[in-house]
């Protein structure tokens, strides 16, 4: 269907660090899908998502079985379940959403990609900076090696993922890095009650809630 085909011919000109990009609408995906019923990832031993056809009366969901439309239920744990984005409200008290805390609609990223090491340290993310000056940038999009199928469905409770140390937060915070998205399931260590990676990032003192 050719009302399906991206447009390739730049719709914007944008300049990043000294250069001049063009930007049209055929982008490229690099999230992790979540296929439910299906492998996907998973972490701290919650269930699968899960979607259900849904039935009532003679009504049944599924166009399959006969019925009029597809209709489903779908149930997740976003933290748990592939990937994930959060704000400060996953530490605090006061329940906040992405949406409250979002002003930016679009932001220059840089994506950089680090070694397979258990820990994201400083040293490796100022190599895979490498010459690029971050002051050009809010959003900071991490990729862990190998970046291989095995992510669409990898148990993080069998096979840990890298996370970031205290260190690398701080310098990630230090050169202005307000969006930081990445492949893993959190940024700290899973055993780390405390969220120290995630109270650095969003400047909160240790053990703080409001």
């Amino acid at each position: 269907d050719e009302r399906c085909v991206a447009n390739p011919t730049p719709v914007f000109t944008v300049e990043i660090a000294g250069r001049r990009w063009q930007v049209g609408t055929a982008g490229r995906d690099i999230s992790i899908p979540l296929a439910f019923d299906a492998p996907q990832p998973t972490f701290f031993g919650a269930l699968p998502a899960a979607a259900a056809v849904v039935a009532a009366g003679s009504f049944v969901g599924d166009v399959r079985r006969g019925g009029s439309c597809n209709c489903s239920s779908h149930t997740l744990t976003p933290h748990c379940n592939g990937t994930h984005t959060e704000c400060i409200g996953h530490v605090t008290a006061e329940r906040m959403s992405v949406r409250d805390c979002s002003g930016e609609h679009l932001s220059a990223a840089l994506l950089v990609s680090v070694g397979p090491a258990p820990v994201i340290t400083r040293a490796a993310l100022v190599a895979a900076v490498g010459s690029q000056d971050l002051s050009h940038y809010r959003a900071l999009v991490v990729r862990t090696r190998p970046n291989t199928r095995a992510k669409l469905e990898r148990d993080y409770d069998r096979a840990p993922a890298p996370y970031f140390d205290a260190e690398a937060m701080q310098w990630i915070v230090g050169n202005g890095i307000t969006a930081l998205v990445v492949d893993l399931p959190s940024l700290g260590r899973g055993g780390d009650s405390a969220l120290t990676t995630h109270r650095i990032f969003w400047g909160l003192p240790p053990g703080a809630t409001g």
